[in-house]
């Protein structure tokens, strides 16, 4: 722990002359920096960029040409770079700066699920623009918790969060404080495509077995809460619009084990939809197939 704590003393302060600086350089530059970061971590990580072709490859189907899967692959680097940056931009950004880079779509559902008073499990995949998706909590009336990673880069992407509103949790001690959350009410945010320490879902993804983490639709079976899948698609002006889909609501009279295997299939289907219709902002860098 001490050691932690000592790296954070100096790897937060660099965060933090990071992001003044890059809300100094005009945005053109910024993200030209990032492409070029990008291309060579796609040839600078071939563990991941591996992992990422034949995720693309899944995904985009058989038929595609090696041509067209590289270069989708390649974009994907870039965007990722991108949003990266704009992660470290956004911790010292104004809020009046940050409210023209971001336009929601769909507010009128949460509003639906609020109206129920069990609460909202909203499910992103790792995919878009997420940063921009968690700081649109500074211009709504909710209450608000992140469950993150555990270690010094999530910690600073909290702090970032926190000046937005937004309480965070790690992920391994979440448990009692998104049940609690959605009791009260609340909107429990979770990047929910990745399978970690928690039990997993067996689903259909692009008509292959895999497995998503099982969390989210669980805590809408216990609690009652809605599951709202949300997304933060970058537009080419690298602006953001969050679209909120209708919420998915459990039913309490199904069987709880199916119920929640109808969720987090439903969940699957909406990132399969995502991932079609912007595969270069999909960031598929551990390969989801091979290691069901």
């Amino acid at each position: 722990m001490a050691r932690l704590l000592s790296v954070d003393r100096w790897v937060l302060p660099l965060l933090n002359l990071g992001s003044l600086l890059l809300n100094i350089v005009p945005s053109k530059v910024m993200y030209a920096l990032a492409d070029i970061g990008g291309t060579i971590t796609y040839w600078g990580w071939p563990a991941k960029r591996r992992a990422a072709l034949e995720n693309y490859r899944v995904a985009l189907g058989e038929a595609v040409t090696a041509a067209f899967l590289d270069r989708t692959t390649r974009g994907s680097f870039r965007t990722y770079a991108r949003m990266i940056l704009d992660v470290l931009r956004m911790r010292r950004m104004p809020f009046e700066r940050l409210r023209q880079l971001i336009r929601l779509e769909g507010a009128e559902h949460l509003t639906a699920a609020m109206e129920r008073g069990k609460g909202i499990v909203a499910v992103l995949p790792h995919a878009g623009n997420w940063e921009p998706a968690s700081n649109i909590i500074a211009f709504l009336p909710y209450r608000f918790l992140a469950v993150v990673d555990e270690g010094v880069v999530s910690r600073a992407v909290a702090g970032s969060r926190q000046r937005a509103g937004l309480s965070v949790v790690e992920q391994s001690k979440a448990a009692r404080p998104t049940i609690r959350a959605l009791r009260q009410n609340a909107v429990v945010i979770l990047v929910a495509d990745l399978v970690k320490d928690f039990r997993a879902a067996r689903v259909q993804l692009f008509g292959r077995e895999t497995y998503l983490p099982a969390g989210p639709a669980y805590l809408a079976v216990r609690t009652g809460a809605a599951v709202v899948p949300v997304i933060a698609i970058r537009q080419a002006d690298n602006t953001s619009v969050i679209t909120v889909e209708p919420p998915l609501y459990p039913d309490p009279k199904a069987n709880p084990e199916e119920e929640a295997h109808r969720i987090s299939q439903a969940i699957a289907d909406y990132f399969q939809r995502v991932i079609q219709g912007h595969p270069e902002q999909w960031y598929p860098y551990r390969r989801l197939w091979t290691e069901a």
